[in-house]
């Protein structure tokens, strides 16, 4: 499954989607939800769970899983990845980053990670 959250900067998209201790957003009830149907047909059927997380500001692609690589002068080069089409899998992010996850404590700290190397200006 894909979670695309498009709009203007400082819409909600992130609270929205995150929310906050006292009132979780869109993602922890999804993953809750997710995970617990994961549990309860572990007998039936092998689960694999993974994440990315991407931006795209300016028409630029980042892997927000990735750490920022520093550059000359020591300030962080971001890393840009491109879109690919291939015959099996169809429109790729090529060198996306995928991260297992067993539950929903692992997915949020991944998120709140990609949260913090997001673009800001």
């Amino acid at each position: 499954a894909t979670v695309f959250a498009y709009g203007a900067t400082g819409s909600g998209k992130t609270y929205t989607m995150l929310g906050s201790d006292t009132e979780p957003g869109v993602m922890i009830h999804t993953l809750q939800d997710l995970f617990r149907q994961k549990q309860k047909q572990s007998d039936k059927y092998e689960f694999r769970i993974v994440i990315s997380f991407l931006e795209i500001y300016n028409e630029n692609i980042r892997d927000l899983l990735v750490s920022s690589r520093a550059g000359n002068g020591g300030k962080k080069k971001k890393k840009y990845l491109d879109l690919r089409e291939t015959p099996q899998k169809g429109v790729i992010v090529a060198g996306i980053t995928f991260r297992p996850a067993n539950q929903v404590a692992e997915v949020m700290d991944l998120l709140n990670l990609g949260n913090k190397r997001r673009t800001t200006e």
